[in-house]
């Protein structure tokens, strides 16, 4: 059995919401859909999953990382 557990951001203290675990999962979500635009524009091919994942993790690392410097 697997359990999945979520975090609903309303239910957190207002000083919590901005924590690095919230902006982890903001993250995530950045790369997960820029991983999605990745697979649709590469022809929706499967078995690429790994390589659209990773590129649009280090887009959105150095994104993140030029907004910091910024």
């Amino acid at each position: 059995m697997t359990r999945t557990l979520t975090f609903d951001s309303s239910e957190a203290p207002k000083n919590q919401q901005s924590s690095p675990f919230r902006n982890t999962e903001i993250m995530q979500e950045e790369i997960r859909m820029r991983a999605y635009e990745l697979y649709e524009a590469g022809g929706r091919r499967d078995g690429h999953h790994e390589d659209d994942w990773l590129r649009a993790e280090k887009e959105i690392r150095d994104q993140n990382r030029f907004r910091k410097a910024a």
